[in-house]
This record gives structure tokens, C-alpha cells and sequence, in this order.
């Protein structure tokens, strides 16, 4: 198991926040919970959001991934689960070719 970095599970790092902000995040179950990055044995793993998509990096010499719900109807449920798939040429997700699957066993894990 790794160390959490800069922003742990759980503990998503946002510079300012407000009831927008707040009622906009409880839309996307268990999205934040998962944003951060951890480092273990000289490798590192970055959760992150950018314009509404759930993005996993490993380093500077692999391709981003996107994170994508398992469970498409977007309902809380867990253990919450996402997987991993290549971004194309535009940026969109490859939903039909999943490399990695990202589990979350409870909102505070």
C-alpha cells in the first residue's frame, strides 16, 4: 500500500469552495472521494478532475487514462467502481477497450 501525497482518498483538495461547489460534487457519487495521488516505491498515481472527467495518470511516460463508472446510471452504490480506458486522438473516452478497474470499498477508504 502507498502513501497518500498531496490529497489522500477521501480528502479532495479544492482551492475555495461554496454551497455551489458543494451541491455540484454531491451530484457525482464518489467522485471526489477518489481524487489524489499516491506514491509507492518510486512510482506515483494521480487521481484527477478535469472539466468533469475522472482522469488517472502513472508518470510522465504513459498515456492518461479516463475513469469511467461501472455503474452507468450514476448511483451511489458501493463499493463504487470506475474503469480505466484510453483517451482518443479528440479526447474521449474508449469505453470499449478497459485496462485498469479502480475500486473505492466505502466513501472514507
Amino acid at each position: 500500500p502507498g502513501s497518500p501525497g498531496s490529497a489522500g482518498c477521501g480528502r479532495a483538495h479544492r482551492g475555495g469552495s461554496s454551497m455551489t461547489d458543494l451541491w455540484e460534487n454531491a451530484s457525482r457519487p464518489g467522485a471526489l472521494a477518489c481524487v489524489g495521488e499516491w506514491r509507492s516505491r518510486g512510482k506515483s498515481v494521480s487521481i484527477s478532475e478535469r472539466n468533469g472527467q475522472l482522469l488517472l495518470e502513472m508518470g510522465p511516460e504513459t498515456p492518461t487514462l479516463a475513469l469511467l463508472p461501472e455503474n452507468a446510471d450514476g448511483a451511489e452504490v458501493w463499493p463504487m467502481r470506475w474503469t480505466a480506458v484510453r483517451l482518443s486522438g479528440s479526447g474521449m473516452p474508449e469505453a470499449h477497450d478497459p485496462l485498469y478497474v479502480i475500486e473505492l470499498p466505502t466513501p472514507t477508504s
